[in-house]
């Protein structure tokens, strides 16, 4: 009796522990469905702009065909190569860490980067630029108006802190300047004749 107790017990868990594997397992594939960049930047579209099912698959259309036009225009570009950029990355790594501003030109010629490769470098990033423009512009299009509100807010150039543009931020603790006392005293004179 007490083996045929042992005997269902150890069958009942073992098929409860396969039917979770078999769920966990089937939970994990969904969850790591293979996904291209375009869909991933739709899905992200679609719950911050709540679009229509036409207007999802007309985005999709936009984003597919810019990641197919981006990665061409990226792969004939000219690039840093892998040891340029590891290189690179360690030489900023040692700025920051050391509380410098990283002297970006002293960089470039450190790891062997050449005015050429700059200026191909540069064409490559506004041949980019201009095709995102692109994307965003006939995205907006397939948008209504609040949509497009939302979207623009959401996609407008980050500018860094808090500063409006064209305005500097000041260093903390930084007084307002004083002005010379010479000035104070010649538009004095002035006031007076």
């Amino acid at each position: 009796m007490k083996t045929l107790c042992h005997a269902l017990l150890c069958s009942v868990l073992s098929v409860a522990c396969l039917q979770l594997a078999a769920q966990a397992a089937e939970d994990g594939l969904k969850e790591k469905a293979p996904r291209s960049p375009a869909q991933i930047a739709r899905i992200k579209l679609s719950k911050l702009l709540k679009l229509s099912d036409d207007q999802k698959t007309q985005i999709d259309e936009i984003l597919v065909a810019f990641n197919d036009k981006s990665a061409e225009a990226r792969k004939n570009s000219a690039s840093l190569s892998t040891e340029q950029i590891e290189k690179r990355k360690e030489l900023l790594k040692a700025a920051k860490d050391a509380g410098e501003k990283p002297n970006m030109k002293a960089i470039n010629e450190e790891i062997g980067v050449t005015p050429e490769l700059q200026k191909q470098m540069m064409e490559g990033r506004k041949k980019l630029n201009k095709l995102r423009q692109e994307m965003l512009s006939s995205v907006k299009k397939v948008l209504d108006e609040e949509q497009t509100k939302t979207f623009t807010q959401d996609n407008r150039p980050k500018k860094p802190g808090n500063a409006k543009p064209g305005q500097k931020k000041k260093p903390e603790g930084e007084a307002k300047k004083k002005k010379p006392e010479g000035d104070a005293k010649k538009k004095k004179k002035k006031a007076d004749e």
